[in-house]
């Protein structure tokens, strides 16, 4: 009936100048993302696996203060500063970075990764519209509320339906996709309030306010 008390991973010893730039779940998936010296060191945890995946970005460390995994061997990165990103790949051991120019002035907070059903896909939520986006991360579909609602949150379920929150946190909606691939709302329950929505694989669904968690 106890607690076992958590233990230090510790990683990277080779150098006294570490920084975690990152540190997100993904359905039961953990990742982050730390700064060592001069390299990146991308970890990936699945619940089901002892110890997590370490995926190294040789020197493209420097100056970095934010990451986003996108699934596989592909981060988006921010340095400090900057108001645009890279898109950093691995090929046969040796780290590609693109300039993409619709990478140029980016709000990183705004792009996440989402489990839909058995993928991993990139999405942007910005102006209340989730876009959905390709490897090159342009959108190639998108999830809107009916009747000029803009969204707060999503949250895939299984097979094609997903929580999506109201924006001002009054309504949580259910969404079903059709056949032609446009989500329609089935169900809204009204809310308290709420800024973000969340699904962690401990705590359950939750809504994140200004000063509570429900």
């Amino acid at each position: 009936g106890r607690l076992t008390f958590p233990k230090p991973l510790v990683k990277s010893p080779e150098t006294a100048d570490r920084r975690i730039v990152a540190l997100e779940t993904v359905d039961d998936t953990l990742w982050w993302a730390q700064r060592v010296g001069e390299h990146l060191d991308l970890y990936v945890w699945p619940a089901d696996a002892k110890e997590p995946k370490l995926t190294r970005f040789e020197k493209a460390g420097s100056k970095i203060e934010r990451v986003l995994w996108l699934g596989g061997e592909r981060i988006l990165v921010q340095q400090a500063y900057s108001s645009s990103a890279k898109l950093l790949t691995l090929e046969k051991g040796k780290v590609v970075a693109s300039d993409l120019p619709h990478l140029a002035k980016v709000n990183l907070a705004e792009y996440h990764l989402y489990r839909d059903g058995k993928r991993l896909r990139p999405g942007r939520l910005a102006d209340g519209v989730l876009q959905w986006l390709d490897d090159s991360l342009l959108p190639q579909d998108q999830v809107m509320l009916p009747d000029g609602q803009k969204l707060a949150g999503y949250v895939p379920l299984a097979g094609d339906e997903a929580l999506a929150l109201e924006q001002g946190g009054q309504f949580l909606h259910r969404l079903k996709t059709d056949a032609s691939g446009i989500a329609h709302t089935t169900l809204s329950v009204k809310l308290s309030g709420g800024i973000s929505l969340r699904q962690d694989p401990v705590l359950g669904l939750f809504v994140i306010d200004g000063d509570r968690i429900a």
